[in-house]
């Protein structure tokens, strides 16, 4: 079956693809790809219908797409130091050292020669008194090198329209739940897309928070509008 897949901003046919259409595919995946039966297997295919990855045997599989939440915080009891024999806890070097020392007495005792190893491990301190500097980056488009790793932001969307005034009426009606959505016009193909957002939030987990609290449906991507 040939399927077009059609942009809601601007209600044009951006790309074509051919598949099975299924009790449970195609579908639409939180990352905006879209997963075709292609059997035997399942591609996941981009909004000009070119695939990005392919699940080998995948049509063979019923898909279910949900949301999950299930991560939780760990017991602060998993985390702790190690201890060693003896009681307590032990530096790694020193450990090492001990070990060394103990596989010297045990080839000199079985006459063997062993080659010299040092009996103890030594700390060197930086010289910087131990300060460790961001991870320094650089920009391929401009050939220049940064300090600092930009966060990634994520934004709440409500709507792509082609009518501003709708997109305002979107935003008011959001606005009544205590959210404070805005229009942002972009541009694509000569038309004018007129989106209404929320954000952006520094994580995703706050901007799903911000989704939910407007009551409204809405789909998050990454970076700013």
């Amino acid at each position: 079956m040939r399927v077009e897949i059609v942009a809601v901003g601007t209600d044009k046919v951006t790309g074509t693809v051919y598949t099975s259409w299924t009790a449970d595919l195609p579908f639409v995946a939180e990352d905006g790809l879209i997963a075709v039966d292609d059997y035997p297997d399942v591609d996941f295919v981009d909004a000009q219908g070119i695939a990005q990855r392919t699940i080998s045997g995948g049509a063979k599989d019923f898909w279910i797409p949900i949301h999950w939440n299930g991560f939780r915080p760990r017991a602060p009891g998993l985390d702790q130091p190690v201890t060693f024999p003896g009681g307590g806890t032990a530096d790694s070097t020193d450990t090492i050292a001990q070990l060394i020392q103990q596989s010297q007495h045990d080839t000199s005792a079985a006459g063997r020669t062993t080659p010299p190893a040092p009996a103890t491990a030594t700390r060197v301190p930086r010289p910087d008194g131990g300060a460790r500097p961001s991870p320094a980056i650089v920009d391929t488009a401009h050939g220049s090198i940064g300090t600092r790793i930009a966060p990634a932001e994520f934004t709440v969307q409500f709507a792509a329209v082609l009518n501003e005034a709708a997109a305002r009426s979107t935003a008011s009606d959001i606005a009544t739940t205590g959210a404070t959505p805005r229009v942002v016009p972009s541009h694509d193909g000569g038309a004018t897309v007129y989106h209404v957002v929320l954000g952006p939030f520094p994580s995703r987990a706050e901007a799903d928070a911000a989704g939910r609290a407007a009551h409204h449906q809405f789909w998050i991507y990454q970076g700013a509008p």
